[in-house]
């Protein structure tokens, strides 16, 4: 594991000393498309998608459904609310369909499928209750869709994969977390690294502050492995939460 401070110059010269064989990849998709404009296009070095590596070390012929097809899933089930639905004034607004996809994507992270929110959904109060069932239905009415185009989350890979055999492959991989915590996928980690691969999870960290990104320490913790610090590349990055103020440009 690495500990590495945020920002696009840190992550370039740390990328810059990855072996030439490694595979590049990061959980989010924001973060994919900002690996992919810092690695060089004669990069010996090749960049895949982490639900390409789910499926690789674990055999599984189903996709991961991107984000794009997801939301417009979850846009087209919303056109079918009806009145008494707590979305239903919202219902055609984009952000919302985002923000949906979202929150469904981050419970499936934390082992809450749509089964749990009806569980939950039960002990609220009202207004909570039908919220929570609401997202529940949009939940399994948008999987079934996708479902029948061989599409599932990568939440629902990695949990499949736990079930099975790891697939060991040559190649060492990086993976960008950045500040990211999930039960489903500390469990994968642990699940790849046990089987044989070699995978450096690469986390968000600043020296001037310790406790700002929690949900990376608590994967450590979780992986219970030893991580590496590596220092700002800048005196700017390297100042930033500094109690003293750093040298400036003379004036």
């Amino acid at each position: 594991m690495v500990r590495l401070p945020p920002g696009a110059r840190n992550l370039r010269r740390f990328l810059s000393q990855c072996p030439d064989d490694a595979i590049l990849s990061a959980e989010s998709d924001e973060v994919m498309v900002m690996l992919k404009s810092l690695e060089d296009s004669e990069s010996p070095r090749e960049i895949k998608s982490f639900g390409e590596i789910v499926g690789t070390l674990s055999h599984q012929a189903l996709s991961v459904a991107r984000n794009s097809l997801r939301i417009a899933a979850m846009s087209k089930e919303c056109e079918n609310l009806d009145e008494g639905s707590p979305f239903f004034k919202t219902r055609r607004f984009t952000g919302l369909h985002r923000r949906l996809v979202r929150c469904l994507d981050e419970l499936e992270g934390w082992e809450l499928d749509s089964q749990g929110l009806r569980r939950v959904a039960v002990e609220c109060e009202a207004r909570l209750r039908d919220k929570l069932t609401g997202l529940a239905d949009l939940s399994d009415q948008t999987w079934d869709v996708l479902r029948r185009i061989g599409r599932i989350s990568n939440a629902a890979r990695m949990r499949n994969a736990l079930e099975g055999d790891t697939v060991v492959i040559k190649q060492p991989i990086v993976l960008l977390l950045g500040s990211t915590y999930e039960p489903v996928l500390a469990k994968w980690i642990k699940w790849a690294t046990k089987g044989g691969n070699d995978i450096t999870v690469v986390v968000d960290w600043h020296p001037n502050a310790p406790d700002l990104y929690r949900a990376a320490r608590r994967l450590e913790v979780e992986l219970g492995v030893e991580a590496t610090e590596i220092p700002a590349s800048n005196a700017l990055s390297s100042s930033i939460f500094s109690e003293s103020a750093s040298p400036g440009l003379a004036v």
